[in-house]
């Protein structure tokens, strides 16, 4: 049976995940500019809150909003963060760990 969440269906099984290298930098550059201004907590929370999200889109592919290049972006609900991602018919690609500050679209020519 597929469940649903706001008229997303759900997979049956998530989908398999992959972090582009990129992807990755991003993710602990965040951690790690919270680390060096001494916001453990906030550290914490955006690497639990990226991980989460990242289950959700692995439930819902199709959670995010449409972008441009084939990608899906989905914004963090506590930080200036989008992730932004690729639903492929086999797994979820996250390409970006996005700041809202930082120049649009930066990310484009990655894979």
């Amino acid at each position: 049976m597929l469940a649903s969440m706001r008229g997303f269906v759900r997979q049956k099984t998530p989908m398999r995940r992959s972090l582009s290298d990129e992807a990755l930098a991003d993710f602990e550059a965040a951690v790690d500019w919270y680390l060096d201004e001494l916001a453990i907590t906030a550290a914490e929370d955006i690497a639990s809150e990226v991980e989460q999200t990242i289950r959700l889109i692995e439930s819902f592919p199709n959670a995010g909003i449409k972008a441009p290049y084939k990608t899906h972006v989905f914004t963090l609900s506590k930080f200036l963060c989008r992730l932004v991602y690729r639903a492929e018919p086999d797994h979820v690609r996250i390409i970006a760990v996005a700041h809202q500050r930082r120049k649009p679209r930066f990310w484009r020519d990655r894979t």
